[in-house]
């Protein structure tokens, strides 16, 4: 994760090994990292209480998954530079179908 803002984050990179899908492995790491994403945060400056957002860019089939994490799709306009423009000039976006994806948390219970 990388902080790019006052309460918002970017998820970089996120994997789980091929043979170790379906296990929840994944669901369980994310669910982690978007309860506090300062904590996981590359340059994490911390987080003021109330709402945070979390970004991502997911690939291919990765979306389903995302959203089933409670990711909703939006526009790519919504992602903080420079990763509203990661794909612009990428020759594989066909074959990715890339998704601009995002996360809506609070710290709060007042939110």
């Amino acid at each position: 994760l990388a902080q790019t803002g006052t309460n918002r984050f970017h998820l970089l990179v996120f994997a789980v090994r091929q043979g170790e899908r379906g296990l929840g492995i994944g669901r369980l790491l994310l669910n982690e990292l978007v309860k506090q994403p300062w904590k996981y945060c590359l340059n994490g400056e911390g987080i003021a209480d109330g709402d945070y957002k979390i970004t991502t860019v997911a690939k291919g089939e990765s979306a389903k998954f995302y959203e089933k994490n409670g990711f909703a799709v939006c526009d790519f306009s919504q992602l903080d530079y420079p990763f509203n423009q990661q794909c612009d000039d990428c020759p594989d976006r066909s074959n990715c179908n890339p998704a601009a994806m995002m996360f809506m948390g609070c710290k709060t219970n007042d939110c």
